[in-house]
């Protein structure tokens, strides 16, 4: 199975995913390629790909079928001994900081977006905070990814 998959999808994901995938057939071989969402309908056009996951691209051929599967959230987090962690941040605060990104990326020196499913783990073990705060509306941006199939 070819997978497109778009930058936030593929870094989180794929992992669990193609193992999922891999599992339901001892003969099934998953290939994963980072691909930008307007690429999608293109590469399923031209069957250079069998499913594209992310983000619904503005346009999409008739002929392929999709539907949303996961909705996710970005938060803001960091370790539990970062100065931000137990204080509303400002926005002149956060603006200071050296942001990282990435599932691996916050830890106690440095602060991060996350997607929260990806981090879940860790903020429920106290291994990782949420950083609150007024400005601090990233959780309110919940795209849904969709899988894009050429019908």
């Amino acid at each position: 199975m070819r997978l497109a998959a778009s930058s936030p999808f593929a870094e989180h994901v794929p992992p669990g995913l193609i193992d999922l995938f891999a599992s339901r057939a001892n003969d099934l071989d998953v290939e994963l390629n980072v691909r930008y969402t307007h690429e999608f309908g293109a590469l399923l056009g031209s069957r250079s790909v069998d499913v594209a996951i992310g983000p619904k691209p503005a346009r999409l051929p008739n002929d392929v079928v999709h539907k949303p599967f996961l909705n996710y959230q970005i938060v803001v987090v960091a370790g539990p001994s970062h100065p931000l962690a137990k204080v509303h941040a400002r926005p002149a605060r956060l603006r200071d900081q050296t942001w990282f990104l990435g599932p691996s990326a916050a830890g106690d020196d440095r602060v991060s977006l996350a997607l929260s499913f990806a981090v879940a783990d860790d903020m429920a073990h106290g291994r990782l905070v949420r950083i609150a705060g007024p400005g601090i509306n990233i959780g309110r941006f919940r795209p849904s990814l969709h899988v894009m199939l050429w019908s």
